[in-house]
């Protein structure tokens, strides 16, 4: 049987396609599984008859005196419970529910390899928040009676989309800033913000490396140059309208949504239902295309590796059938007179002693004796003569 470190580069290429397609065929199923659900689940509106729409609905779970939908699709604007959260770099939005900044350090290092590399590191994070819910857009702002929808546990949702805003600290004293509905803009540190009168206001403890000769030489010499540091605050603003999908909880304190309780994702985003399940049929149709490409590539990977196997097998059982071509020879030559005065054209043209014995096929030459076709068959090697391949062997009887 061949050996299986003959195969092995086909053996690591199909290990690693393998890892591939599982990866991506998990993609798939998640994004599938999700298109489905999304479908599958019932988008409510946000009025007065919420709570009997969710107790009347086949669907619905109960549980004591709480009613429970498992998974359920509302959307509405985001109302804040109390007071705010507001902007810690810009003053001018003080009207969140949630704030989430990260302070992330930016390098350039020297690689094992040789070659600069660009990397990051979190320095520190932190999160602000306030009880939030999501309200009809067209209700009355200031009725008490509004129907209203806490949102729990939002950090637990497998996507939830914020307004972000970067600042850079580099030496260059630049800042970027990413807001709502408005494209990257690179601002000096007196410039205004795209849509205030306002100067940006920044107060940060981290500061970026000293601008010195000194420290470029050290930096390149330690093979870690900083770069600066990078600030990221997101937020998620009142009355911004989101589409939420997970868990109803109808219960005498009011109506919750909430991660569902079967591992089903939770979504709190800006997009309508129908563009989320889009978006993620579109992730679906993107991995199915990339399982198909590996999957083919693995088949095609295999087909090489069980061509090369059946050459070698096949290879191997022509050199079996040879050497017992062989022993026959070498069995029968006891029986033959040994010739002692061998002319120079009857020698082997091997070993330069022994009588030819052995005509080798498709070339056709008699020029070794059977022990050294022997060799030639175990080493692999060709016709001594033209170095033809040798594909079989026979008794050959020179006169």
């Amino acid at each position: 049987m061949p050996d299986w470190k003959d195969f092995l580069p086909e053996l690591i290429c199909l290990g690693i396609d393998g890892i591939i397609v599982g990866t991506f065929y998990y993609g798939y199923r998640h994004a599938a599984y999700c298109v489905k659900e999304l479908k599958e689940a019932p988008e409510l509106p946000i009025s007065t008859s919420l709570k009997k729409q969710i107790e009347s609905h086949p669907l619905a779970q109960k549980i004591g005196d709480t009613i429970v939908l498992p998974y359920a699709t509302i959307r509405g604007n985001v109302t804040p419970l109390g007071r705010t959260v507001a902007s810690a770099y810009v003053p001018e939005i003080q009207n969140g529910v949630i704030q989430k900044v990260v302070f992330t350090e930016h390098k350039r290092n020297l690689s094992r390899t040789g070659f600069w590399v660009d990397t990051e590191r979190v320095l520190h994070k932190y999160v602000n928040e306030t009880p939030f819910f999501l309200t009809n857009p067209q209700g009355n702002s200031l009725s008490m009676s509004r129907p209203k929808i806490e949102v729990c546990d939002w950090a637990d949702a497998a996507q939830i989309d914020l307004d972000t805003m970067v600042l850079w600290m580099s030496r260059k004293s630049l800042y970027e800033v990413h807001l709502p509905g408005a494209t990257h803009h690179h601002l000096p540190q007196q410039s205004l913000l795209p849509y205030s009168s306002q100067k940006i206001s920044i107060h940060d403890k981290f500061e970026a490396g000293p601008n010195t000769l000194g420290s470029h030489i050290l930096g390149w010499v330690q093979g870690d140059l900083h770069k600066g540091t990078q600030i990221t605050e997101s937020m998620l603003l009142k009355d911004t309208t989101l589409t939420a999908v997970g868990q109803l909880v109808s219960s005498p304190l009011g109506i919750q949504i909430k991660p569902p309780t079967d591992n089903r994702p939770f979504f709190l985003v800006r997009n309508s239902i129908s563009s989320l399940i889009k978006e993620y049929e579109s992730g679906k149709d993107a991995f199915k295309g990339l399982l198909t490409f590996f999957a083919l590539a693995g088949v095609i990977v295999s087909a090489v590796g069980i061509y090369r196997y059946y050459q070698k097998r096949k290879q191997e059982l022509a050199n079996t059938a040879n050497q017992s071509t062989i022993d026959t020879i070498i069995a029968d030559r006891e029986s033959r007179q040994t010739r002692t005065d061998l002319p120079e054209n009857l020698q082997c043209v091997v070993c330069l002693g022994a009588e030819r014995e052995v005509i080798i096929l498709p070339c056709g030459h008699v020029c070794v004796c059977a022990t050294c076709g022997s060799e030639l068959i175990r080493q692999g090697s060709g016709c001594p003569v033209c170095r033809a391949t040798i594909n079989s062997v026979h008794q050959a009887y020179v006169s």
